[in-house]
């Protein structure tokens, strides 16, 4: 796919992806190479420029097992202190992706990416719920204006 995406609902009611834009390939990762986080930070600020939000924005990478990325998405816009998220809508787009991996990304508008105790528990939460469904969760990223925080060890 390697598209920038949107969840939508079809006439009937039912939740599809939308095509918004192709992932350009400096971007899409087509050679299936290993991406550090870094890579990955970069290719999301690439497309959404999410270190210069004015407000926090929750975005996700789907990836399938070659780490091709199969798409990428706004999941949530939140306030200038925090960003909240469906997990629903969260495991409806890496179905319609056909991504077994993924990465969260989501920024801190004041630069400080130290991660919050409710960014904490949300991975928490989220690694549960993959670890059911049969996702592979590779991390959950807070962006600054120049750095980055992974909230799970390696």
């Amino acid at each position: 796919m390697s598209a920038v995406i949107q969840l939508v609902k079809d006439a009937d009611g039912f939740m599809r992806l939308k095509r918004i834009q192709t992932i350009a390939p400096q971007f899409a990762n087509v050679t299936g190479s290993y991406l550090s986080y870094r890579d990955i930070v970069e290719m999301v600020d690439g497309v959404f420029d999410i270190s210069s939000q004015a407000t926090e924005f929750m975005y996700v990478v789907g990836f399938d097992m070659r780490m091709h990325v199969m798409g990428m998405m706004e999941l949530a816009h939140g306030s200038e202190f925090e960003v909240k998220f469906e997990m629903r809508e969260l495991f409806a787009a890496l179905m319609l992706m056909r991504a077994s991996r993924f990465v969260l990304l989501h920024n801190h508008v004041h630069g400080v990416t130290l991660p919050s105790n409710a960014d904490q528990l949300r991975t928490v939460q989220v690694k549960q719920a993959a670890d059911l469904m049969g996702f592979q969760f590779l991390n959950h990223i807070v962006v600054g204006e120049n750095d980055f925080t992974l909230i799970m060890e390696d």
